[in-house]
């Protein structure tokens, strides 16, 4: 059990710290990195993501599990609403530009905005277990332009 904890501690700490560097090196941009910056800080995110992915396979409450399939159905039902959005929206201008002969390439993105001034995060009293600072990481993930490979 001690063991179990201190591999905790540890998990923690490593977390903090490599909250820290991100933080340090994404703040002072303001979300605007240059190439170089961003493969940093999506190395770092994707370390982080093991750390508490690890954490959460030792700790998980009931509460936490519920948590995450809410969310996992919200984004479910949102990535729905963008393809039916994106079909009805490409089926339309596949009409008009058919008939002028034009090709046509449609993309569509579901992309996380952070409200600084209301960060919309479901807090839980498990959230202080993990250290992590929930907000403000995903402020950097938001800001990030390769959310999909760190999700």
């Amino acid at each position: 059990m001690q063991k179990e904890k201190d591999n905790i501690d540890q998990l923690r700490k490593r977390l903090h710290d490599c909250e820290d560097y991100i933080l340090r090196i994404a703040k002072p941009f303001e979300g605007y990195w240059d190439k170089a910056t961003e493969e940093v800080i999506d190395d770092h995110l994707r370390a982080r993501q093991s750390m508490l992915n690890e954490m959460f396979a030792k700790h998980a409450t009931d509460a936490e599990v519920r948590r995450f399939e809410v969310v996992n159905e919200l984004l479910l039902a949102l990535t729905k609403q963008l393809n039916e959005r994106h079909f009805m929206l490409q089926y339309q201008m596949s009409t008009i530009l058919t008939l002028k002969g034009e090709p046509f390439v449609l993309e569509t993105t579901l992309v996380y905005s952070h409200n600084d001034d209301n960060p919309q995060l479901f807090e839980m009293e498990e959230d202080a277990f993990y250290g992590s600072r929930w907000n403000e990481m995903l402020w950097v993930i938001g800001k990030n332009s390769r959310l999909d490979d760190i999700c």
